[in-house]
């Protein structure tokens, strides 16, 4: 489960009561943070202190080649042939 910062809390963080003065402090401050529909910033408890229900992201396995069909890649020539015009 995601917790939010409460708006006093908000308010607190940002030393701001104003929508605009909490969204360029957040803003100056690199604080992640999301504007709801009524245009107040939303702010998560994990974007302020690091720590809480946010699951680290699973590293993508490392794309490696599939090389048991023997062979590997089949080469074309680089250079055009010449043709004959007989």
């Amino acid at each position: 489960m995601i917790e939010f910062l409460t708006h006093d809390e908000v308010c607190e963080l940002t030393e701001a009561r104003t929508r605009a003065g909490q969204i360029l402090n957040l803003k100056k401050n690199g604080i992640r943070h999301t504007i709801k529909a009524n245009g107040w910033p939303c702010v998560t408890v994990f974007a302020v202190t690091g720590q809480g229900a946010v699951p680290a992201e699973e590293k993508a396995p490392k794309w490696e080649p599939s090389l048991r069909f023997g062979g590997g890649i089949k080469r074309r020539m680089t250079t055009p042939r010449k043709q004959s015009h007989e």
